[in-house]
């Protein structure tokens, strides 16, 4: 091994190969080095991009009182569903009502099968006319939403970090946000916590049936027989099934503390991809990240449907809500 002599210093050989190695890593661009990190990086070139300022810049150390987004609003939607988003922008998404509740909404697309061109451009117009649009380059289908979910969770993870809550819903979803205003308010300054409606454990929703094969949960009796619950919680009627998904919240409409976000990022690009996007995200990688509390209540929707208008008053979620609907219950909830 060689050393380097000065007239009053001797340093190791292998000293000044670290500091080598470690200024030429300070000039490889950061893109290069996360993608190094992950086993499936999701790292899909964003054709619309409202980048940092839609959420005013990010500002991870910012303090919560005054941050400039109380509640990121991560909306799935398609590329062909344009009257949905203009239903949600006219209703509980219109800019008095977000702007109450210190509240962004983000839209997320994908691209076309078909007829890109002309899609194109009409997203695009969208795009300039309101500026609050997320299109990356996969697929727009069913079978991606977890793609969706990755890269927006991501996004949210680059460019605003200072949103105390990061929620994700769907196109179809009513979301009454004074409702969700007032629960997250009371719920105090929780951290690492998914809040929703809990689809396949003891203490979340009948839909679908419990099962009792996860989190120390009783296993399944020998007879096939439905065990009683633990001490202190309900029991739900119905006979259990095994499920290879850990307890998860309902996509229909989730609510993820902040602190959790940067973690679920990087998780969610190092394991494998399954299409049930709201077991992924709220269930495998909540599972990898470790200690995160899942809390179910059912005010969020689980999937049934709203059978009154005026049950959105009492509801955060309403699911299947068409945009002519949506209007309906905007102009009617208050009456209620």
């Amino acid at each position: 091994m060689w050393n380097f002599r000065s007239k009053y210093i001797t340093v190791p050989g292998w000293t000044i190969i670290i500091f080598l190695t470690y200024k030429i890593l300070q000039k490889t661009p950061t893109d290069q080095l996360h993608i190094n990190q992950y086993k499936n990086p999701h790292n899909y070139k964003r054709l619309v991009d409202p980048g940092g300022q839609f959420c005013g810049g990010y500002q991870q150390q910012l303090p919560e009182a005054v941050a400039a987004v109380n509640i990121l609003i991560l909306v799935a939607s398609a590329i062909n569903h344009a009257d949905r988003r203009y239903a949600i922008r006219s209703t509980w998404g219109s800019k008095e009502s977000l702007a109450k509740y210190k509240a962004k909404v983000l839209y997320l697309i994908g691209v076309p099968k078909e007829t890109k061109e002309q899609y194109q451009k009409e997203i695009s117009e969208e795009f300039l006319e309101h500026g609050d649009i997320l299109q990356e380059d996969f697929l727009d289908s069913y079978s991606n939403l977890t793609l969706k979910t990755i890269g927006a969770i991501k996004w949210a993870s680059e460019n605003c970090g200072s949103a105390r809550y990061v929620m994700k819903t769907d196109d179809d979803i009513y979301l009454n946000i004074a409702k969700l205003n007032t629960f997250l308010t009371g719920r105090g300054n929780e951290k690492r916590t998914i809040y929703g409606c809990i689809k396949n454990s003891i203490q979340g929703s009948l839909q679908p049936i419990p099962s009792y094969n996860n989190d120390n949960l009783p296993p399944l009796l020998p007879n096939g027989g439905i065990p009683q619950p633990p001490e202190g919680l309900p029991y739900s009627p119905g006979r259990a099934f095994p499920t290879p998904h850990p307890p998860f919240t309902a996509g229909a409409g989730y609510v993820i503390t902040r602190d959790l976000i940067p973690e679920l990022s990087i998780i969610s690009q190092n394991i494998s991809i399954i299409r049930v996007e709201d077991a992924f995200m709220t269930g495998h990688c909540a599972r990898r990240a470790g200690h995160v509390n899942k809390v179910h209540d059912s005010i969020f929707s689980c999937g049934q449907l709203v059978q009154r208008d005026c049950d959105m008053k009492n509801l955060i979620t309403g699911h299947k809500i068409t945009p002519e609907r949506m209007k309906t219950i905007y102009d009617n909830i208050h009456k209620c």
